[in-house]
Formats: C-alpha cells, structure tokens, sequence
C-alpha cells in the first residue's frame, strides 16, 4: 500500500483515510489486517475480496497476487511478477495452512518464506512487481 500511495498521492500531500480504496485477489492473512490498519478500509466498506477467475496475476497460497490501490480517482493495478512464488513455495504454504505439514515440512516453509522475505527486501519493487495507474 505504501509503495502504490506514495505514487498516488499528490506530492507534499498526506494521504487521507476516506480516500484509500483496496481490492485484492489474495485475501490472505495480513491483507485485510493491513489494508484496515492504513486506510480503515474494512470498516468503513472500502476493501473488496475480487473473484480471481480472468485475473492475469500469478497463483499464491489464498488467490492471486493481485491489488489494486485507490486513491480519489486515482488507481493503482499491482501484481508481482511471474517466477517471484515458485510451485514450490505454494505446495509448501498450502501444507502447512492445511494443518498437514510434518515438522520438516513446516522448516522448510519457513525456509521458503525467509527466502522471500530476503529478496523483497533486497529488490527494488519495481522488478518484482507490474503496475499500471489508472487516472
């Protein structure tokens, strides 16, 4: 959300609550968390769970990865780019969600998960991620 508002609000501006709009394909956990946390999008009616079918987005464990951040009249479209979740990324997160991993399978989702993290934070989010702002 961060990187999206910090392209959609006009600069020297503060972004306002009432403004942000958010809708996603992976309504994971955290998604919803975090999308209320910044912007009060769940309470105030303003996040929506989109339906993934048609979506050119890449699979996760919960949906696809895709976003889309409003603002105003302003919209940004984010999906990460394909190669990013691996297939093994995804059997591995969807075990351990299931409540079936083993304990070496649940080491190596934490693996997989560590190794993300290390990436995100190490790339710019403009090479893992497509964008398109609308408005």
């Amino acid at each position: 959300m961060k990187f999206a508002l910090d392209r959609l609000v006009p600069e020297g501006e503060t972004a306002r609550r009432k403004l942000i709009t958010f809708k996603t394909a992976f309504d994971g956990p955290g998604i919803t968390d975090s999308a209320e946390l910044v912007g009060r999008c769940v309470t105030r009616r303003r996040f929506m769970a989109l339906p993934t079918d048609g979506l050119e987005a890449p699979e996760c464990i919960w949906g696809k990865l895709y976003f889309e951040v409003g603002y105003g009249r302003r919209l940004m479209k984010i999906s990460v780019r394909d190669g990013i979740i691996s297939p093994e990324f995804l059997a591995a997160g969807r075990k351990f969600y299931s409540g079936t991993a083993t304990p070496q399978e649940t080491e190596i989702w934490i693996g997989f998960k560590g190794r993300l993290y290390d990436a995100v934070v190490n790339s710019k989010l403009e090479d893992i991620l497509k964008t398109e702002i609308v408005g």
